[in-house]
């Protein structure tokens, strides 16, 4: 398998997050990443938990968006089980 040469991964990244080489290189400098789940740039310090699985040391996403998508995921949970019931109590009647 072969490594990518650091100036083919910038340009990879670039490509997928849709912005200049020089531009991710200042952001990178700046010590911002980019989170695809708002679609913004964002202080990788304090908007980002770790995880120090991945390369970076820090999530894919931001913290809001997975506060987000987790509420997404309560709201949706609570509601398949108000529906069971309902359809529990249907059949019971």
């Amino acid at each position: 398998m072969t490594r990518r040469s650091e100036s083919a991964t910038l340009r990879a990244r670039a490509t997928r997050i849709g912005c200049s080489v020089d531009e991710l290189r200042e952001h990178d400098a700046r010590l911002e990443a980019w989170c695809p789940g708002c679609r913004r740039w964002l202080s990788e310090v304090d908007s980002f938990a770790s995880n120090m699985a991945r390369p970076s040391g820090r999530q894919a996403e931001c913290r809001d968006c997975v506060s987000r998508r987790n509420r997404m995921r309560v709201r949706d949970y609570e509601a398949e089980r108000a529906n069971a019931a309902r359809r529990r109590g249907k059949e019971a009647a």
